[in-house]
């Protein structure tokens, strides 16, 4: 997972479609959650809100954090909307993941600041949290330590290590590590690259033990 701010204005239609008598997010215009859909890649730089794999307005959906059938008032609320993923729709239950795991449960912890909260185990590829609230959601709204998302999360580890074995002796060190955790916070083009928060977590832990 990593931060996501959100944009300070709503889409167009949505806030259009929110001064309407009975406004309810099915009833919308038919462009409106196309528009919200693309608002919502763009500011999280065209990654799942969970699991980090990349998408595009082919291959995602809108999540509603907080679930539309528990929470209507919430439904056209943007500060609930997320982006994301839609790999695992139709497999068996075990195999899911992100909202096709989650279907109509809630998770509650603010996107905007959620990567202090995370951590990755190095070998098993485990995403957990010390706060128990969010390791069950983790596991038992999301099912993020699905057994894929953990091989991807351990090549990651192991690609990190290679990249820090591999460069351990240059007198530069610390500073190609810092610059390498500047480039996988950045975006190109708008994009970031795959579970770049996996990167991050890595490389941030490896240089604030330099200090």
């Amino acid at each position: 997972m990593i931060n996501i701010q959100k944009n300070q204005n709503e889409p167009h239609l949505l806030s259009q479609h929110k001064s309407t008598p009975d406004p309810t997010y099915d009833n919308g215009p038919s462009g409106m959650i196309p528009e919200i859909l693309e608002s919502l890649i763009a500011e999280q730089c065209s990654l799942c809100c969970y699991c980090q794999q990349r998408i595009t307005i082919d291959s995602a959906s809108v999540e509603h954090k907080l679930s539309r059938s528990k929470h209507p008032d919430k439904a056209l609320d943007y500060r609930n909307m997320a982006g994301v993923c839609s790999c695992t729709e139709g497999l068996k239950k075990k195999r899911q993941y992100c909202d096709d795991f989650k279907q109509d449960k809630d998770f509650t912890f603010d996107l905007s600041n959620i990567e202090e909260l995370i951590q990755y185990e190095p070998k098993t590829g485990v995403i957990k949290s010390e706060n128990p609230e969010l390791n069950r959601q983790l596991n038992e709204v999301l099912n993020l330590n699905q057994e894929y998302l953990r091989t991807e999360r351990t090549a990651i580890y192991n690609a990190m290590e290679q990249f820090v074995k591999s460069n351990a002796k240059k007198a530069d060190f610390k500073g190609i590590i810092n610059k390498n955790i500047k480039k996988w916070e950045s975006a190109i083009d708008g994009k970031k690259i795959a579970f770049c928060g996996v990167m991050l977590y890595f490389l941030r832990k490896r240089y604030n033990r330099m200090k």
